[in-house]
């Protein structure tokens, strides 16, 4: 593959996941979400991806896409940082809206209870049966 193609891919990747959000981004993530993790792409257009490809993850469950939001949040910190407040704002509300709301299958509640703990906003996960307590830590950046 020559150079620039290579260099453009992780960018077409992400473009591509972008804009087709509303559809299952499991099997791509598998082969190349780590390729994303490992630049600094997913900064770039913060905004679009917590809105758009985090938003349609989660609400889809997917637990492939779920591993991999947790993963983004976790090692790409600048991610949250880099959205407007309101897309923050949302995109936490919708997490915990989907821990005290829906009922997702166990495997899927675990992976929605991570990308709350990297959000910052369970204060602790009780007990076989109980829902997790959930925080109310506000947006990080302020949007000008």
């Amino acid at each position: 593959m020559r150079r620039i193609s290579r260099d453009a891919f992780p960018r077409t990747l992400r473009g591509e996941l972008i804009k087709e959000a509303d559809r299952t981004s499991e099997a791509v993530l598998k082969l190349y979400g780590d390729t994303l993790l490992q630049s600094d792409l997913l900064e770039e257009k913060a905004d679009e991806v917590v809105r758009l490809l985090f938003t349609g993850i989660l609400a889809r469950e997917e637990p492939g896409g779920l591993i991999w939001i947790q993963q983004a949040l976790t090692q790409r910190q600048g991610i949250l940082k880099g959205c407007e407040s309101a897309t923050q704002t949302v995109f936490r509300d919708r997490v915990k809206e989907t821990l005290r709301e829906k009922e997702p299958s166990e495997v899927v509640r675990v992976h929605i209870e991570e990308i709350a703990r990297a959000l910052g906003i369970v204060e602790k996960v009780a007990g076989e049966g109980d829902e997790a307590k959930v925080g109310e830590k506000g947006p990080e950046k302020t949007s000008s």
